[in-house]
């Protein structure tokens, strides 16, 4: 989301002497006083206060739902394997502390989608390779817990 503010806005739209802004707070961060001289200030007053408002937006979702989201990948990356996407899933879990069945159930789970679909790529893996994973858990011998 575009941070947006309406003396900022219409000052780039027509940049004629001075833009004084008393306050802009975004959270726990206040920028008071400022002075833009002419069209390059503003943008960069609009770069900065688009980065914090994003920096305290990634903040918020993260305290809000303790769900970690990757960042986006840049346009026409190739996906990554499935192995390397699985080692760092359990990787984050431990890094989580989560108990050692759970990452064991974990690591089952997808041993079974990685015998399934092989080691291609993550983009390559569709319903069907799904169903037949749900299939082999299904029918599969209960682990032996000792």
């Amino acid at each position: 989301m575009r941070f947006k503010h309406s003396q900022l806005h219409q000052y780039l739209q027509h940049p004629k002497g001075q833009l004084l802004i008393r306050s802009i707070r975004i959270g726990k961060v206040e920028f008071s006083d400022m002075v833009v001289q002419d069209r390059a200030g503003a943008l960069h007053l609009q770069d900065l206060v688009q980065a914090t408002y994003d920096h305290h937006e990634k903040l918020r979702r993260l305290r809000r739902s303790g769900t970690r989201y990757p960042e986006p990948l840049p346009l026409a990356t190739p996906a990554r394997l499935l192995s390397e996407e699985v080692d760092d899933f359990l990787k984050d879990k431990e890094r989580q502390n989560l108990r050692t069945t759970t990452i064991d159930a974990y690591r089952r789970t997808l041993d079974i989608l990685h015998r399934v679909s092989g080691n291609t790529s993550v983009a390559r893996i569709d319903h069907t390779h799904i169903y037949q994973m749900w299939d082999l858990l299904r029918w599969r011998r209960p682990p032996n817990f000792e």
